[in-house]
């Protein structure tokens, strides 16, 4: 299912990721340090990354109900095995095989962490059971995410059922919850150790792209109506908050509550602008080819950056693949021998899925 400028999002979001974790690089000209400072790319990228997750999944679970009038949960969860874990499972294996041959060091305990997706529970973190490693600290975002696609098609069924146009106001309390465990997490550190990175501290950003796509699948020419004469102004304010909201964020449990939430709203009305109006200027923007490529593989980048960027005291030998500008070269390479190789082989496979199940439906 392609969506104009869903792609070019991604892109954003992956390069955001990728320049927040480069500035952990050695061999960088002194220039980019003053624009690492400007704000925090990575938490714009990665919940921005979660609000897309959350109103796709929507749509495409919107638009399967609509064709057959109910949700097939058995072959939602087999064609996210089928996105999520080859890549990512091939990812671990290569951990431990270079870990094999020594050219890096991790615990192994910390790659069978990864392997169950609970890399973002905290509780298993820095333990002599699941010691804590760089290389595959990224999953906690994969780990939130799973987590929600393990429980959103069952929420979706009942509350699409039950109470129907009344989605939205579920969408909106677990916005609040999100809110309130940040703010317990960051007032009372000992918490940290079981809500850090939790999905309860960012259930709310997939939670609130799942709502985007339920107002915008029922409400689509009224919205069009009433933002169109200030589109422009509200996108530029989104990047503006969004910005600099990420850059003050932490700073107490008031900036918590507050900037999160902004965070939240503009990057959602960023989405919003985007699939409203896509052949707008910025929209196409978005759907130049090279945004596009990078968006279809930022997957794929996601998984492998974690390897060459920041990853330095994790290599025994071979170090140069994690200086600059020879990190980005390795980051790309298996990224896109990844997509190709391994993505898009499961791809076919996943839509072919979905075609029996289109056709036993009809």
């Amino acid at each position: 299912m392609y969506i104009p400028c869903l792609n070019g999002l991604r892109a954003i979001a992956i390069l955001f990721v990728i320049f927040s974790h480069l500035k952990l690089s050695s061999g960088l000209p002194s220039i980019f340090y003053d624009v690492f400072n400007f704000t925090n790319f990575g938490t714009i990228g990665v919940r921005l990354f979660f609000i897309l997750s959350g109103f796709l999944i929507t749509t495409l679970l919107e638009k399967e109900f609509k064709i057959s009038g109910k949700i097939n949960i058995q072959l939602f969860i087999l064609k996210r095995f089928l996105r999520i874990f080859p890549v990512y499972y091939f990812y671990l294996l290569t951990l431990i095989v270079l870990n094999f041959f020594n050219i890096i060091n991790v615990e192994n305990q910390a790659i069978y962490l990864g392997f169950l997706y609970l890399e973002n529970l905290n509780l298993f973190q820095e333990t002599l059971l699941f010691p804590d490693a760089w290389l595959v600290r990224h999953s906690w975002s994969l780990s939130v995410e799973e987590q929600f696609y393990l429980i959103y098609p069952f929420i979706f069924k009942l509350l699409n059922s039950i109470l129907n146009y009344k989605l939205l106001y579920f969408f909106a309390v677990v916005c609040l919850m999100g809110s309130f465990f940040r703010v317990l997490n960051y007032s009372y550190p000992d918490t940290s150790r079981l809500l850090g990175g939790s999905f309860l501290m960012h259930a709310d950003f997939l939670f609130f792209g799942a709502g985007i796509s339920y107002l915008i699948n029922n409400n689509k020419e009224r919205l069009i109506f009433h933002i169109k004469p200030y589109k422009n102004y509200l996108l530029f304010l989104s990047v503006i908050f969004a910005v600099f909201s990420a850059k003050w964020e932490y700073l107490t449990a008031f900036h918590i509550l507050f900037l999160s939430n902004m965070i939240l709203f503009s990057c959602s009305f960023i989405l919003i602008y985007f699939v409203l109006f896509p052949w707008s200027i910025p929209g196409r923007v978005l759907e130049l080819s090279l945004l596009k490529f990078i968006g279809k593989i930022s997957y794929s980048l996601y998984i492998w950056q974690q390897l060459f960027l920041g990853s330095t005291e994790e290599w025994s030998h071979y170090k140069i693949f994690t200086i600059f500008p020879l990190n980005i070269t390795a980051t790309v390479a298996c990224a896109m021998a990844s997509f190709y190789l391994i993505e898009k082989p499961f791809f076919y496979i996943k839509n072919g899925f979905s075609k029996k199940a289109y056709f036993s439906a009809s």
